[in-house]
Order: C-alpha cells, then sequence, then structure tokens
C-alpha cells in the first residue's frame, strides 16, 4: 500500500495480505480464477483484483469482498 502499511501477493486462484510492520497474515482473497492484476487504492483501505472476466473491490485490512465486477471482454490490468 501507498502507506507502506500493507503487502499483497497474487497467485494462482488467491491472493495474500500481509501487515508490513509486524509481517503478519492478515486475509486471503479468494478468486474463481487465476489472478492477473492486483492493486491497492492511493488511500490504502481498498484492493482491486482481476481475472480473465472479473473485478473484485476488497476492503483493507478485512479482506472482505466489497463488490463484483463481472466483465465481457478480457482484462489485462487494473487501476484505481
Amino acid at each position: 500500500s501507498s502507506d507502506g502499511q500493507y503487502l499483497i501477493l497474487a497467485g494462482g486462484n488467491y491472493a495474500t495480505l500481509w501487515q508490513v510492520p509486524n509481517v503478519r497474515y492478515v486475509a486471503r482473497l479468494n478468486q474463481n480464477n487465476n489472478i492477473i492484476s492486483v492493486v491497492f487504492a492511493k488511500t490504502g483501505q481498498y484492493v482491486a483484483t482481476a481475472t480473465s472476466n472479473m473485478v473484485t473491490l476488497w476492503s483493507v485490512p478485512g479482506g472482505v469482498p466489497l463488490a463484483k465486477m463481472p466483465c465481457s471482454q478480457p482484462i489485462h490490468t487494473v487501476l484505481i
């Protein structure tokens, strides 16, 4: 995150959210397909993950899915 408090690691069909100062696992963000892009909002309050056909907005640090946006065209990257 831009404030240096959180790190997100993505691989396969999930991402993991970590609190950086304490190196503490926070949440697992599960998707139905492989994640191809992940980004923090500038405020650090949200993370967006993208698969080939879905963008999901998650809360930070809770890791709760707030919105799912299906896409009919392939996704290559996501920005907030």
